[in-house]
């Protein structure tokens, strides 16, 4: 090989490491993965009951706090997207719907028959809960 084709090989080399190390070190605008652990916490833990009246759900850094919830029938849940983006709280059986809830943003969802229902963020479907509604 001459000299010419080796000097041009090894800059194609270092232009192609530069980019790939480059690429490496780039911010992402989508959410890290939703982890199984309980992560942060919030005044309502997962798990929790509430007795008929008003609860809320938070949405933060991608995830419902908490997203294991009980609450009696007729019950207002207020959903408060604490994230800097559109989040939905639908029930995957379209029992409940908050609509498009923008950025800091707040709706309420009211509860009436017993279940339980698995919910999801319509966009970002890797978010989850359950909202289990007893009589």
């Amino acid at each position: 090989m001459s000299r010419l084709g080796r000097v041009t090989l090894q800059c194609t080399a270092v232009v192609a490491l530069a980019t790939g190390l480059a690429a490496c070190g780039s911010k992402s605008s989508s959410p890290p993965p939703a982890s199984s652990g309980s992560g942060s916490s919030t005044t309502a833990s997962s798990g929790s009951s509430a007795a008929s009246g008003s609860t809320t759900i938070d949405i933060k850094n991608y995830k419902f706090m908490p997203d294991q919830l009980t609450v009696k029938v007729g019950s207002t849940i207020t959903v408060h997207n604490m994230d800097s983006t559109v989040h939905t709280l639908t029930a995957t059986n379209k029992a409940f719907d908050t609509g498009d809830i923008p950025a800091n943003g707040t709706k309420t969802i009211t509860v009436s028959k017993p279940g339980t229902y698995p919910y999801v963020c319509t966009i970002h479907q890797f978010m989850m809960g359950t909202l289990t509604v007893s009589g």
